[in-house]
């Protein structure tokens, strides 16, 4: 009693710190605002959309609003503009937009650089403080953060300076330093510089970067580097030294010339003569006795199709040529064989006397019934109404597996199973469907399955099962697919579940308890959110519409974050 009361307990304050810390997007009609995690609102719906991606920071969201794009931060705009198109946000230093691509073909200019001037800024990147404010009005063709130093005064796990490098519209290079705690760009290290490359392979982060530049076209490459002076970022140049060879190398790099090359000679240790191919075993006098090692035969085997006959030629290791092709000999029959080869680069027998590869199988037809042709002493008697070969993937070994239709002996219905070489049965011969590849993504069908989960259907129900560990879903499901919408900045990788009218989703390909979210959803899920605004165990679902759009967010236990106007 007093567990269960300590349970219920912990859920209870877990529960109120989700509606304290969490804001969630809620939709109510077509218009969007924000809400705490009991759904109660925080802001106006007023947003035509408003979108969460799992690596902002707690608090951020983007929207779009009459044309416009932005940021919120508690549910108030920062940074809004019909110019931008996209944002990335680096937790309590900065914001960084990309414009818009300006396609305005119709505009009419005043004169060539004007006209000059706006193509050069057909797209771009904007910096922002955390207020909104742009750090630099003109605005950049690229923004690229290099690295941080020093302790924040307002948060001694953070850093204070951030080191970052931008290209302006003209193409010149400059460094500046921005400080994290005042929001604002405190040093330009370099300014318009017509070339600056940096050296990753000599700047170790947050120590020191070493870089060259150019200050205009005609002058030679300046190597400098700059450094981490008691948690600021201090520019020096880096004296050179010329050696015998005319190589440059920085002083105080420890940066080899990687020329280094071995004496060339070999030592060979004296270990006494080269012993002779044979294991060797005690008589029973005590004498030893050497006795020949068996050597083992390797051969490849392959098929070939001549005038509606079957031929098979064997290579062994070591020899040039490969055996005269002889007929293979079929059953006799009053049905005519047909055969079709089908490529596969595998061993077929491997024991202590020989190990046979194969180039290809055949596959044979008599009447109506099929049947599969592996060695001279292996085959698959000609007794199913179908069956597909496939390589399968079992613990890093590949593995000859046949999917096999039969007819059922109560109904004319054709029944679907797995077998292997030897006729094992794997999965059973009762399903109407057995299908490899229907819960992949993006496999395409091959004769090589990597894919371990399959779908089965059986009486208008779909479950799922595995080759060797048996079922995982029972067969009781409308539907059991592959998500396929794309969220790319959201976990969109699992298995949709429908039943009932109701949808759900197995996450992480995982088939236990926990992570099958049985059907409850009124719409399809497109994402899902682990540890949602980095709160632990917070799971919100993203669900979407017929057209695969996003409609609302949800919680797992079927709430929506949702209402009609």
């Amino acid at each position: 009693m007093k567990l269960s009361l300590q349970i219920c307990l912990f859920l209870l304050f877990s529960l109120g710190a989700f509606c304290q810390d969490v804001s969630i997007p809620f939709r109510e009609g077509n218009a969007f605002g924000i809400s705490d995690y009991q759904g109660k609102l925080l802001t106006k719906n007023r947003y035509d959309y408003i979108d969460y991606q799992r690596k902002m920071p707690k608090g951020y969201f983007y929207f779009s609003e009459k044309g416009n794009k932005g940021i919120l931060y508690n549910g108030k705009p920062v940074v809004s503009g019909a110019e931008y198109d996209e944002f990335g946000i680096e937790p309590h230093k900065f914001i960084i937009a990309t414009l818009r691509e300006n396609s305005n073909t119709s505009k009419t200019y005043k004169d060539e650089k004007e006209y000059h001037y706006y193509k050069k800024r057909r797209t771009g990147q904007a910096i922002f403080n955390l207020k909104g404010e742009n750090l630099y009005p003109d605005n950049f063709k690229y923004i690229r953060p290099i690295d941080t130093v020093g302790i924040s005064a307002i948060n001694k796990k953070r850093a204070r300076y951030a080191l970052i490098a931008v290209t302006d519209f003209d193409d010149a290079y400059s460094l500046f330093v921005y400080d994290c705690d005042k929001q604002k760009i405190s040093e330009w290290l370099l300014k318009d510089y017509y070339k600056v490359t940096l050296d990753r392979s000599l700047s170790l982060p947050g120590r020191s970067i070493y870089l060259t530049a150019s200050r205009q076209r005609s002058d030679a490459k300046e190597p400098m580097k700059i450094i981490n002076d008691n948690g600021k970022f201090t520019l020096q140049k880096v004296p050179v030294k010329q050696e015998d060879d005319r190589q440059e190398v920085y002083e105080g790099s420890g940066y080899g010339s990687g020329t280094g090359r071995g004496s060339g000679d070999v030592k060979v240790m004296d270990g006494g003569d080269v012993p002779e191919p044979y294991a060797y075993v005690k008589a029973d006098g005590g004498s030893v006795t050497p006795t020949p090692k068996k050597i083992k035969k390797y051969s490849t085997n392959s098929f070939e199709i001549k005038d509606g006959k079957l031929f098979l030629s064997e290579r062994i290791a070591g020899q040039k040529e490969a055996s005269p092709a002889i007929e293979f000999q079929m059953p006799a029959s009053d049905k005519p064989y047909a055969f079709e080869s089908i490529s596969y680069g595998g061993v077929i027998e491997d024991t202590e006397e020989k190990r046979v590869n194969l180039k290809n199988i055949i596959l044979y037809k008599s009447g109506d019934q099929y049947g599969i042709i592996l060695s001279s002493e292996q085959t698959i008697p000609s007794r199913y109404e179908s069956i597909t070969p496939l390589a399968f993937d079992v613990a890093g070994n590949r593995t000859l597996l046949f999917i096999v239709g039969q007819k059922d002996v109560n109904t004319p219905q054709i029944k679907y199973g797995l077998i292997d070489k030897t006729e094992k049965v794997i999965i059973p011969i009762l399903y109407d469907e057995l299908d490899p590849f229907a819960l992949s993504k993006y496999a395409t069908k091959e004769f090589n399955v990597y894919i371990k989960y399959w779908r089965v259907k059986k009486d208008g129900k779909y479950g799922v099962i595995t080759p060797f560990d048996g079922m995982v879903l029972p067969v009781s499901y409308d539907e059991i697919e592959a998500n396929k919408t794309n969220y790319l900045r959201h976990d969109d990788d699992f298995i949709s579940l429908k039943k009932d009218g109701l949808y759900g989703f197995v996450a992480d390909w995982d088939f236990t308890a926990e992570k099958i979210i049985q059907p409850v959803f009124p719409y399809k899920v497109g994402f899902y959110d682990r540890n949602y605004q980095k709160e632990k165990r917070l799971l919100l679902l993203g669900l979407v519409n017929n057209e695969g759009k996003f409609f609302c967010y949800a919680r797992k236990d079927g709430f929506l974050y949702y209402k009609e106007k």
